[in-house]
């Protein structure tokens, strides 16, 4: 397994506070106040993160705090629960305080050959082997966007692309975003 992420509890609050929509700070959270003092002023977002880099704008993150949350996060048009089934392990150990590393890394395990088929099962699972009771709307045993990567390489030099999918209930897929360089 990954080794856990060392990041100060408060950046939480401070994430929190650069997505919600108000000017109240929570506890050991930072809203425009904290930011229009800085020697380069800027506000709070106050909306969803378009990009997962929106996270360097975050006070109190470190560029090694920033660079150890990148991989485990997405930046989406909105509130989607965990896909269970292809959560990397670190994912999986935040989806409760009582997760410890080797029950993520047990659930990782069990999915490999067979991957969770409801979300029912998944639940029933944690509560039977590890008594831990998880609502069940933070996690799916599916995905409705999918993050594609490309390196195209022209002489010497190469280039990262991404595009950013959503797929409907329908089953169509539809462009959410392209970009070169990282997502």
């Amino acid at each position: 397994m990954e080794e856990k992420v060392q990041i100060s509890p408060f950046v939480a609050n401070r994430v929190a506070d650069w997505i919600d929509p108000n000017l109240n700070a929570l506890a050991d959270g930072a809203e425009d106040l904290l930011y229009l003092g800085l020697g380069v002023p800027y506000r709070t977002a106050n909306r969803l993160m378009a990009s997962p880099s929106e996270l360097a704008a975050v006070a109190g993150l470190s560029r090694r705090d920033v660079s150890a949350l990148l991989p485990l996060v997405t930046a989406l048009p909105k509130s989607t629960p965990i896909n269970v089934n292809t959560a990397p392990e670190m994912v999986l150990l935040s989806l409760h305080e009582d997760i410890t590393p080797r029950i993520a890394a047990e659930l990782a395990a069990m999915r490999v050959g067979t991957a969770f088929e409801t979300v029912d099962e998944f639940v029933k699972k944690l509560k039977d082997d590890y008594g831990i009771t998880l609502d069940k709307k933070l996690v799916s045993v599916s995905s409705e966007y999918f993050l594609v990567t490309s390196d195209a390489a022209i002489g010497r030099t190469t280039l990262r692309m991404y595009s950013l999918l959503e797929r409907k209930d329908n089953d169509t897929v539809r462009v959410m975003s392209r970009g070169i360089g990282s997502y």
